[in-house]
C-alpha cells in the first residue's frame, strides 16, 4: 500500500507501508507537517536535510544514529556528503518524528536528549513531532549547569534566535487529527495517578469544558495569553496552576452547568502535579477548529463511556449532514431547525456553514427532539463543535407544530426509521391532514374526508 504525499522539500513522494528510511506513511505525513511548521518560521528550505545521520558507531561505522530532519545555519550544498561531523557543527535544528504520541516520553529519553547531546553548539535545538503536535528542548546555561528545557512548538523561535517559553495566545494553539488520542493520553496520565477508572471521565469532563470555555473566552483576542496554559513549561507551581484551572471551571460550569446531562463539580479532585501533566497535553490543542470528523469519533468514545449511552443509534454519517446543509446554504439571518434532532449532527454542519456568513449564527440553530438522552447528546454535540448555547429543546415537534409554523426558513432533519412508528393521539392527528381518512371522488383525484382523528387513528403515521 503507498500513500501520495506532498514533501515541500523534496516534492511528490509515494510512501509505502515503510519507507526506505523506516517511516511509516503516517510518520512521514508527521514529518511533513513538521517542516512546513518550519518553513512558516523562516527557517530556509535550502538549509533542511532530511534523514540526517549525527552518530556513526560500531563494525566500521556502519551503524547509526540519524534524526528524521535536521536544519543547518548554512546551505545545505555547503556541507559535504556524509560529513557527519559537518553537518553537527552548523546543526541548529535537529528533529525527531512519531506516528502518535504514545511513544512521546520514550522517544524524549532516547532519541531527543542524545541529539541534543551530539549537537556541537550549546545552542541546538531538538524538535520533537507527533498526532498531537511538535515540542521544542533546548538547554540553557544557569551559572556553571546546563539545564534541559522544553515548552509547546510556538515556543520554537524564528530562524536564528533562541528559543524561549512564552505563555500559549489562540492564535498559537492548533487543531489536532485526533482528540480521542489527546484524551487517551490524559487517561492514561489519570492511571498513572491512581485516579479511579469511574472518575477518569469525570475529570476529563471538567478539563474540557475549561478547556472550550477558555478557547472561546479569547477567541476574539487572539493575541493575548490564554489562562490555560502548559504550566510546567512555564515554571508555575502546581498549587497556582491548580487555582487557575478551577477558576476557569467554575465559569465553565456556571455557563454551560444548564445544558449538561448532570451536575459537574467546579473544582478539579486531582493533585497539581498530575495536573501539571495533562495540561501539557491539552494546552496546545485547539479543539473548537476540530473537524467535525474528529470531534465525533472523539464524542462517540467519550459519551458512550462518560453517560453510558449507546450512540450509534443517534449519529449520521457526516458527509450526508454535510451535503444537505451544503444543499439549503444558510445565509445572514436564516432560522434553520432539525425538529427530530437526534444528535444534532445536521444542525452542526447548518451551524459550520452558518459561522461563515454570520458569527452569531448559533442563534438561528434550533432543534429539538422527544428523547430526553437525544437532547443531551445533540447539546453536548454543539457545545464541542463550538456552541455551547444552541437552542435545543426537549420537546415533541409534532405537538408543537402550529407554534412554529412559519418561524422557520429551513426545516432538515432525516426521514422517520423503522416501519412501526405510528401516531395515535387526536390533538396531534387532527393537526395534519395525513391524521384524516382520504378517498378518491369521481375523478379518481384523493380527496381529504371528514373522517375524525380519533377513527382515522391507528391507520395512518404522521412524521
Amino acid at each position: 500500500m503507498t500513500a501520495q504525499l506532498h514533501c515541500p522539500i523534496r516534492g511528490p513522494l509515494r510512501a509505502s507501508a515503510k519507507s526506505a528510511d523506516g517511516l511509516t506513511p503516517s510518520e512521514e505525513a508527521r514529518r511533513i507537517e513538521a517542516i512546513q511548521f518550519l518553513l512558516k518560521r523562516k527557517y530556509p528550505a535550502s538549509h533542511f536535510k532530511v534523514e540526517a545521520t549525527i552518530k556513526r558507531f560500531g563494525r566500521g561505522g556502519r551503524n547509526s544514529f540519524r534524526a528524521d530532519l535536521a536544519v543547518l545555519d548554512v546551505p545545505l550544498a555547503n556541507i559535504a556528503p556524509k560529513n557527519v561531523d559537518q553537518l553537527l557543527e552548523h546543526a541548529v535544528l535537529l528533529g525527531e518524528v512519531k506516528r502518535d504520541h504514545a511513544d512521546a516520553e520514550y522517544a524524549k529519553e532516547t532519541q531527543v536528549q542524545p541529539m541534543l547531546d551530539f549537537a556541537h553548539s550549546d545552542d541546538a535545538i531538538a524538535l520533537y513531532w507527533d498526532d498531537l503536535g511538535g515540542r521544542v528542548y533546548w538547554r540553557e546555561k544557569k551559572g556553571r549547569k546546563r539545564v534541559d528545557r522544553d515548552a509547546p512548538a510556538p515556543a520554537l523561535p524564528p530562524f536564528g534566535a533562541k528559543p524561549r517559553v512564552k505563555p500559549l495566545t489562540f492564535a498559537d494553539i492548533t487543531p489536532t487529527e485526533s482528540l480521542l488520542h489527546a484524551f487517551r493520553r490524559i487517561e492514561d496520565i489519570l492511571h498513572a495517578a491512581a485516579i479511579d477508572p469511574e472518575a477518569r471521565y469525570g475529570i476529563m469532563l471538567q478539563l474540557l469544558l475549561a478547556k472550550l470555555y477558555d478557547e472561546h473566552a479569547h477567541e476574539a483576542r487572539p493575541s493575548t495569553s490564554l489562562t490555560l496554559q502548559d504550566f510546567k513549561a512555564l515554571g508555575m507551581r502546581p498549587t497556582n496552576a491548580t487555582t487557575a484551572v478551577n477558576r476557569v471551571l467554575a465559569r465553565a460550569v456556571a455557563h454551560y452547568g444548564k445544558f449538561l446531562p448532570r451536575r459537574v463539580a467546579s473544582k478539579l479532585p486531582i493533585s497539581g502535579d498530575t495536573l501539571l501533566e495533562a495540561m501539557e497535553v491539552l494546552a496546545p490543542i485547539k479543539i473548537i477548529a476540530s473537524s467535525q470528523e474528529v470531534i465525533q469519533t472523539f464524542y462517540m468514545h467519550f459519551a458512550t463511556h462518560l453517560y453510558k449511552w449507546d450512540l450509534a443509534q443517534f449519529f449520521t454519517p457526516i458527509t450526508v449532514c454535510d451535503f444537505m446543509a451544503s444543499v439549503l446554504a444558510p445565509q445572514f439571518g436564516e432560522h434553520i431547525k432539525d425538529p427530530a434532532c437526534g444528535s444534532a449532527d445536521f444542525l452542526v454542519s447548518a451551524f459550520r456553514l452558518g459561522v461563515q456568513v454570520d458569527p452569531n449564527y448559533a442563534q438561528c440553530v434550533w432543534g429539538a427532539d422527544n428523547s430526553q438522552n437525544a437532547v443531551q447528546v445533540a447539546v453536548l454535540n454543539m457545545l464541542l463543535n463550538g456552541d455551547g448555547k444552541t437552542n435545543l429543546a426537549l420537546e415533541d415537534s409534532l405537538e408543537k407544530v402550529d407554534r412554529d409554523e412559519g418561524k422557520f426558513e429551513m426545516l432538515i432533519c432525516n426521514p422517520p426509521f423503522g416501519t412501526k412508528i405510528t401516531e395515535t393521539r387526536k390533538p396531534v392527528l387532527q393537526k395534519y391532514d395525513l391524521g384524516f381518512e382520504w378517498q378518491p371522488d369521481k375523478d379518481g383525484v384523493m380527496q381529504k374526508t371528514a373522517t375524525p382523528p380519533d377513527e382515522a387513528a391507528g391507520r395512518h403515521s404522521v412524521s
